[in-house]
């Protein structure tokens, strides 16, 4: 048991560095452009959500756009910028690459909030908030 579970143990850290080699690659070799496509995939994904598909008019020609500029960056990504790490990935554990892309959704993350208009907008429903009950709560 002992020596089965030290087995387990090398293969989740081994699989843990590759995991973050391969989202290093693609953190440092998505540029500019690459991350706003990542932006608007996550936002076109997101407003698909019924809670959310109220509040967006995301029209079919720019969903096709979007989803065409995320499939070219992800596929150059993969095949190219990162193609060694790709392999490697897929060699070492096929789940490593699906894990690796919710990185994608994480650098996408980022960008969105990297936007000063964005963090004004995400501040602004504390202007409602009632701040006599905040104030009395820190009160002890």
């Amino acid at each position: 048991m002992m020596i089965y579970f030290g087995m387990s143990f090398i293969s989740l850290a081994e699989a843990g560095a590759m995991t973050e080699t391969l989202s290093t690659c693609f953190s440092e070799k998505a540029n500019k452009k690459d991350k706003e496509y990542l932006a608007q995939w996550m936002f076109m994904s997101m407003a698909y959500h019924p809670s959310i598909k109220k509040l967006s008019n995301i029209d079919e020609s720019s969903r096709i756009e979007i989803n065409k500029n995320i499939a070219e960056t992800v596929t150059r990504l993969l095949t190219e910028d990162c193609k060694l790490e790709t392999k490697i990935a897929i060699e070492t554990d096929k789940d490593l690459l699906s894990n690796a892309f919710g990185f994608f959704g994480i650098l996408a993350m980022q960008e969105i909030y990297s936007n000063p208009q964005v963090n004004e907008s995400i501040a602004d429903f504390s202007k409602n908030m009632d701040k006599q009950k905040l104030r009395k709560l820190l009160e002890k």
